[in-house]
């Protein structure tokens, strides 16, 4: 199964149209995660074909053997009222579904985050901060999993900046990796290719 958080952001959209071709995502459930009843309306309304949960109401199916989440959106939006509710929803939301995936055989966490985090201007500094207390928070949910891994996009950036890398190619990357790590959980369990002599 894989878990999509934020499908309705830019980025949880172009992962979800990446996952409908993506010769790995094929044949595994894909769960729409909304934040509240309303969402979870829209969604379904949107992707009749998809299972779409509220996240908000703490009922998560209990799935077995390999779970991808892949989180585009959590805590605060940006441009948006500064509401810390969100964040603690949203975490709250994520350790739930963390905790129902305890009978799977592997938990693959992808927090795919705004690079705000390493570098926010003034204006939007409570975003950027929000954004590292994600990461953290999502880490903390996917270590109490006996066989979890978690992938952090601006954990990556920040690797590239320590390395005295230009920002540029930081950022370049930073986007790159993120296509890449937002689809690797997807792709594990699909059939390997073998190359015909």
């Amino acid at each position: 199964m894989i878990a999509l958080f934020g499908p309705r952001t830019r980025l949880g959209a172009a992962v979800l149209a990446r996952l409908t071709v993506d010769e790995g995502a094929r044949g595994r459930e894909v769960l729409l995660v909304a934040r509240s009843p309303e969402e979870r309306d829209a969604l379904a309304r949107i992707h009749p074909d998809r299972s779409v949960v509220d996240g908000s109401d703490g009922r998560w199916p209990r799935p077995e053997g390999e779970v991808a989440a892949i989180v585009a959106a959590f805590g605060l939006a940006h441009p948006g009222p500064l509401r810390l509710g969100d964040l603690e929803r949203d975490a709250r939301a994520f350790d739930d579904f963390a905790s129902s995936c305890s009978g799977a055989a592997r938990l693959h966490a992808v927090l795919v985050s705004s690079v705000l985090a390493l570098a926010p201007t003034r204006g939007r500094a409570a975003y950027g901060g929000s954004k590292n207390a994600a990461e953290a928070l999502v880490a903390e949910a996917v270590r109490r999993h006996p066989a979890a891994r978690c992938a952090s996009s601006t954990r990556a950036a920040r690797r590239s900046t320590r390395s005295r890398e230009p920002a540029r190619h930081a950022l370049h990357t930073l986007a790159r990796d993120r296509r890449r790590d937002a689809l690797r959980p997807a792709r594990q369990g699909a059939p390997r290719r073998t190359r015909r002599a």
